[in-house]
């Protein structure tokens, strides 16, 4: 089950930025989480900021360590993960994200039947 939820966060990391598979500079780390934070209507207070930031920057080096891998793997077409709406979460935020996204659709279509 860990696995499908891994693979699942991989593909919904695929994106929309494009992040480069070479290695990045701090500053070019800032600098893409304050694209990301524009592109997707993100908003925190200073506390919260530096938290997102933290999480966005582990996250950003696990897609380029993934990246860096798959294009080295021999594949014809390999997997790229990139940045998306999700790049802030950690994987246990994500994955309680989805469980409330499918209970609230799950009640929704209750009402319907």
């Amino acid at each position: 089950m860990k696995v499908f939820f891994v693979l699942l966060i991989a593909v919904l990391l695929a994106s929309s930025l494009g992040v480069s598979t070479a290695a990045l500079t701090t500053s070019e780390k800032h600098n893409l989480f304050a694209t990301f934070l524009k592109d997707f209507d993100k908003n925190y207070e200073l506390d919260q900021l530096l938290h997102r930031l933290d999480i966005f920057m582990k996250n950003l080096d696990y897609i380029i360590k993934f990246n860096t891998e798959s294009k080295q793997s021999g594949h014809q077409n390999p997997i790229q993960l990139g940045i998306n709406q999700f790049t802030d979460l950690t994987n246990e935020e994500f994955v309680k994200l989805q469980v409330l996204d499918k209970k609230k659709n799950g009640s929704n279509s209750s009402k319907k039947a």
